[in-house]
């Protein structure tokens, strides 16, 4: 506490920080009660948003187009039980799908009406606490020391014949993830010693050695240099970045078979989850019937019908890849229907936080709705190999959009573009 300047940035931005970013992985396998912290996150913030509600709703609103969002996600909702009902079968896996698949828009949502019913909530908010920094700190230096020491955490996978750094975060990815997060952190925050922050994160994402942080890089430098208030040297490190992937590009044809095996399942989900989509048109499956956990856990006799009974990572003694494609899951389970308002929900994020973005061009919100903007694009590309959306990840980057979009409502009160259409 005595690094952090006030309680409202300590518990509502380093307490999910912490617990959802940095020590989700390590917290769950050091006891089954840490299990489900992002579920636990997202019914306090629901139950604080609603609770706000029914007490202050005089001093709530939201954006036409948040409006528009929380239908289509109701409708979303529909179609999943239509589906069990009319196709295959409504049970309680069917519910507790269904909560999973609710939690970003639970949190986003609750965040955007706590935050607005606590006065002067933003004045004692801070982005980037020394708690954080310093954190990060730490974990850089780690990952280098584990570079040289690889008896200091366990190295799992090697990549170009080089380790890829994971430290107590249980996966690579994991780290790439934490390093992203910091580094839009730092990218927003007002610390004078943001681009060389930014920088530091970069390069400890690289020790991941994973593609999605690649792609991630690629993107976030591109756009802070297309919004003009980067410094030359992020236009040196995107050229570093494109000598880089052409260089190496010829390796992803000669992966480890490990890697090779992993990239056609998830092509195996995806067509599947199309065909799925075809016999059931238009709403799909329903919930907990295809690509997701608790189609795992009890496991659908869709993949049966689908022949995936039979094919390693997707058979029912070796699942290990049945929920890693997010959009095989959107497919498959919600139909073309379901897939259509899936795709506009993103489209009102991206076309409406960078509408924000303009309104704000001269303001530190700008920074805010740009990262808002590489993160809804990045997560609906890496949502073809991962399941961001539907684990702490997808719960922490929401709650960050909460954040980005209520600082509008608090300190400028721009009432008119509430009025205006999205379309």
């Amino acid at each position: 506490m005595l690094l952090i300047k006030n309680k409202i940035t300590f518990f509502f931005w380093v307490v999910p920080f912490y617990l959802l970013v940095l020590l989700y992985d390590y917290l769950g396998e050091l006891s089954s009660i840490f299990k489900n912290i992002d579920e636990s996150w997202c019914l306090l913030i629901g139950i604080l948003g609603g609770w706000a509600w029914l007490k202050k709703r005089s001093l709530v609103s939201i954006y036409r187009f948040e409006k528009y969002i929380l239908i289509l996600y109701l409708l979303l909702l529909t179609i999943g039980f239509l589906g069990n009902v009319l196709h295959t079968e409504l049970n309680i896996f069917s519910l507790y799908d269904s909560i999973v698949f609710s939690k970003v828009f639970i949190v986003y949502f609750g965040a955007r009406i706590y935050m607005q019913t606590k006065p002067h909530f933003f004045e004692k908010f801070d982005i980037c606490p020394k708690s954080i920094e310093l954190s990060f700190y730490v974990i850089f230096v780690l990952a280098v020391f584990n570079l040289f020491y690889v008896n200091l955490y366990p190295i799992s996978q090697y990549r170009f014949s080089l380790p890829a750094i994971e430290l107590f975060f249980g996966h690579p990815s994991r780290l790439a993830f934490a390093a992203m997060v910091y580094m839009l952190i730092f990218f927003v925050s007002r610390n004078k010693r943001r681009v060389y922050l930014v920088l530091g994160a970069l390069f400890m994402g690289l020790f991941s050695l994973r593609y999605k942080f690649f792609a991630f890089a690629f993107l976030a430098l591109a756009s802070f240099v297309y919004i003009n208030i980067s410094s030359f040297v992020f236009l040196y490190i995107f050229t570093f970045f494109v000598i880089l992937t052409y260089t190496f590009y010829p390796w992803i044809f000669s992966l480890e078979s490990y890697e090779f095996n992993q990239l056609i399942v998830r092509h195996i989900v995806f067509y599947s989850g199309i065909a799925l989509a075809n016999h059931y048109f238009p709403i799909g499956a329903g919930f907990a019937k295809y690509a997701s956990y608790f189609s795992q856990v009890n496991y659908s006799d869709v993949y049966y019908f689908l022949g995936l009974n039979k094919v390693h990572g997707l058979s029912q003694a070796h699942g290990n890849f049945i929920s890693d494609n997010y959009l095989a899951m959107i497919v498959g389970q919600f139909g073309y229907l379901g897939s259509a308002f899936y795709m506009i929900i993103i489209y009102l994020f991206v076309f409406n936080f960078n509408r924000l973005r303009k309104l704000h061009a001269k303001s530190d919100l700008a920074k805010y709705f740009t990262a808002s903007i590489v993160l809804v694009v990045y997560t609906f590309l890496e949502s073809y190999a991962d399941s961001t959306l539907s684990q702490n990840r997808g719960v922490f980057l929401f709650y960050f959009f909460a954040i980005s979009v209520t600082q509008v409502n608090e300190m400028y009160k721009e009432k008119s573009f509430q009025e205006e259409s999205t379309e």
